[in-house]
């Protein structure tokens, strides 16, 4: 992990470099990973994604869930909000079939509210698990989207 001032910009990049290639008398933080707390946000995405595609196989509700993980020296959490099987998701021409569009939350532990997006990800086939649109509004003038491609 880095320690820079978040003063800093691209024009001092000989500053930012000195910093990553120090001789590591810099201090690092570290913590320990409690039982049941993943590695990294995309291994707490992979998990969600599996389970809820879990549920919708067996035609059950889906239910919000949590999964708790590390980023940084920090515990952060994953919230699947809701989620709704989507017989059929059209965009951009294409069309998928049988869906689950999903909102999920994600911040600090214990802490709300968080950063909200929304995943559309397969349920069968080889796109079970993989999302196929991922949206992401940090604010009102930011709306990001990214689509699969094929």
């Amino acid at each position: 992990v880095l320690q820079a001032p978040n003063t800093l910009t691209y024009r001092q990049a000989d500053t930012v470099l000195k910093l990553a290639l120090s001789d590591g008398s810099t201090q690092t933080r570290t913590i320990e990973r409690p039982d049941g707390v993943r590695p990294g946000f995309l291994s707490s995405v992979a998990e969600v994604l599996r389970s809820t595609t879990a549920a919708s196989a067996r035609g059950g509700p889906i239910a919000p869930q949590t999964v708790p993980y590390i980023y940084g020296d920090r515990l952060y959490e994953l919230r699947l909000l809701d989620a709704a099987v989507v017989p059929e998701f059209e965009r951009e021409g294409r069309t998928f079939q049988k869906v689950i569009r999903g909102r999920f939350e994600t911040g600090r532990q214990g802490v709300r509210p968080g950063y909200r997006f929304e995943l559309v990800f397969g349920t069968t086939g080889p796109l079970a698990g993989v999302p196929v649109l991922i949206s992401y509004q940090p604010n009102w003038w930011l709306h990001v989207e990214l689509m699969l491609q094929s």
